[in-house]
């Protein structure tokens, strides 16, 4: 018989039989043993000119280089325990998943991407959009041509060049310019308003009106009933209409009533409203009746006059009301 071989049990020499039997036994078994593992479904299974089937190993171990000139698909996981790398163009169509850092040297381009924590310590820029589910924490230069945040956003120390902002900035945010605005500039907290910080002075608001900040000091209207204190007037001009003092009675400005020829004037009741008020007339060209309803004290008189008296032609008199009687001087 002859000896046979470890993996594959071919017939390798004689021993006692003959060569016929060898020949047409012994060897015609051992190359269909070869044929068969080039069968394209059965046997030892590799591509190239033998048109077998595809390369399969368990494991595969390359001591050196390996090299592969076409596509290679790995059905199953990759495992790289140093080093990989990729010289060409790497594309990645599934979920890739980095246990560890991926550092990235040149240019990347993501087309979707999803990070539950990401660190930029350079600069990153988006032209499509970019949507951060959770924290994203950035040390160098983020540009973004459009940035529209739906919920809420936490910018520290940022620059925005042109912003539109739709929602509310809270903290204490710093303009370079502006901000401008077609609305009004809203306070949603009573006791505040405008502020200059190097002046330490501001406009503030409460539900009397506006005030200066820090004197409290009210601002004057220019129609608003206000008492005024501590103010030096200069040049004081106090206008009114000319005419009977009766049709304007309700008029409170001190004015000058002169009257050419003969008539009548009727001084309004002395009350609180009309506490302060001056009112001064000159008879010209004829003595002039003036007549109050409530208590008058004529010039010369010695006591209040309640009904009427004549002001003599080319007399005058001011009278000044302390709400309760109009005193002649």
């Amino acid at each position: 018989m002859p000896d046979l071989t470890p993996e594959l049990n071919l017939n390798l020499a004689l021993d006692d039989d003959d060569t016929a039997d060898y020949l047409t036994i012994n060897l015609s078994d051992s190359l269909t043993v070869l044929d068969g593992l080039f069968n394209s479904s059965t046997g030892h299974a590799h591509n190239g000119s033998h048109q077998g089937g595809a390369l399969e190993f368990l494991d595969l171990t390359v001591g050196e280089d390996l090299t592969v000139v076409g596509q290679t698909t790995l059905q199953g996981p990759l495992l790289a325990q140093s080093n990989m790398h990729v010289i060409g163009l790497s594309t990645l169509d599934g979920a890739v998943t980095m246990g560890s850092t991926l550092n990235v040297a040149g240019a990347t381009t993501l087309a979707a991407a999803s990070a539950t924590s990401l660190t930029v310590s350079g600069s990153i820029g988006v032209t499509l959009d970019l949507t951060v589910g959770r924290n994203s924490n950035i040390a160098g230069n983020l540009t973004v041509g459009t940035l529209n945040v739906n919920s809420s956003a936490s910018i520290n120390a940022a620059t925005l060049a042109n912003p539109t902002i739709n929602g509310t900035v809270g903290g204490s945010a710093t303009f370079s310019q502006g901000p401008n605005t077609t609305d009004w500039h809203r306070n949603a907290t009573i006791g505040t308003g405008i502020f200059n910080t190097p002046a330490n002075q501001g406009i503030a608001f409460d539900a009397s009106g506006a005030y200066l900040y820090p004197s409290s000091d009210r601002i004057v209207g220019a129609t608003m009933t206000q008492t005024l204190s501590n103010k030096a007037v200069i040049n004081m001009k106090a206008i009114g209409p000319s005419g009977n003092f009766a049709v304007n009675a309700n008029d409170l400005t001190n004015y000058v009533h002169a009257f050419v020829g003969s008539g009548a004037l009727t001084l309004p009741n002395a009350s609180a409203a009309y506490v302060g008020v001056f009112r001064a007339v000159k008879a010209w060209g004829g003595n002039i009746t003036i007549n109050c309803g409530t208590q008058m004290a004529a010039p010369g008189a010695q006591g209040a006059v309640t009904t009427s008296f004549v002001l003599q032609n080319g007399d005058s008199v001011t009278f000044w009301c302390d709400g309760t009687t109009w005193w002649g001087l």
